[in-house]
């Protein structure tokens, strides 16, 4: 089942794209459990990075703007699939900005929407499968296992180093295994995980990673590090 949010200050628009959805669902067999929002506010109060898969933004919102509420969504939740819902077609390239999927154009029909749903549920369901979620005492945040280089951890302080920068989380470096890739994930010593797409080169001591960080892989560990590099290179059709 996806989560999908729909955040839109008009009860009728919350309705209908509602309608298209359970419609949609019925069509293809998919599952969607649906939460309606009447604001940008009311929306981000109390977000948790993993509460939908999928979000439905109006544009044009009083307060608090569809841009505007994306911008703050995005700091919390950089995966989540943001469709933007607007009657103006010359504001879809401003989703870019957002990291917007695609948008709708008012008053929407469900040969359109269809069309645009497809892509997104099928995005939504590999996310689901490949996320990382990093929490924090007060918080937490969601990003796509491709865009972690690698993790590293002091006792029980653990530290996510990102494509958006470095988070800090707690907890063991077993419990940060057992929800990344094993096939593009190796643990190269007791307190690193490495992603093996990030990984520019070896001296036997060093790994070298694309951000320029160094990384010591374990003796004991070599071995298996070199044989899991070699199979995620033949996984990716790379020689």
């Amino acid at each position: 089942m996806l989560n999908v949010a729909v955040v839109d200050d008009e009860e009728k628009e919350r309705a209908h794209l509602s309608r298209l959805l359970t419609r949609y669902a019925q069509a293809k067999g998919e599952k969607f459990r649906t939460v309606p929002f009447e604001g940008g506010v009311q929306f981000l109060t109390g977000y948790q990075a993993d509460s939908f898969d999928m979000v439905f933004m109006d544009v044009d919102m009083p307060g608090l703007d569809g841009f505007a509420t994306a911008r703050k969504l995005r700091e919390q939740d950089s995966s989540v699939v943001l469709i933007f819902v607007t009657n103006l077609a010359r504001y879809a390239i401003k989703g870019y900005e957002v990291d917007a999927l695609d948008y709708l154009l008012k008053p929407l029909t469900y040969e359109a929407f269809a069309l645009k749903i497809k892509k997104a549920v099928s995005i939504c369901q590999r996310n689901c499968k490949n996320r990382v979620i990093i929490k924090t005492r007060s918080s937490q945040a969601v990003f796509p296992a491709s865009s972690v280089a690698y993790v590293e951890s002091d006792g029980h302080r653990i530290l996510y180093h990102t494509e958006h920068g470095d988070f800090p989380a707690y907890g063991t470096m077993k419990e940060v295994g057992a929800q990344l890739p094993p096939d593009s994930f190796f643990r190269v010593n007791s307190g690193y995980i490495v992603n093996l797409d990030y990984v520019s080169g070896y001296d036997g001591a060093l790994l070298f990673l694309k951000s320029g960080d160094r990384v010591e892989i374990s003796r004991a560990r070599r071995k298996d590090f070199l044989e899991a590099l070699a199979n995620y290179h033949i996984s990716m059709g790379r020689r």
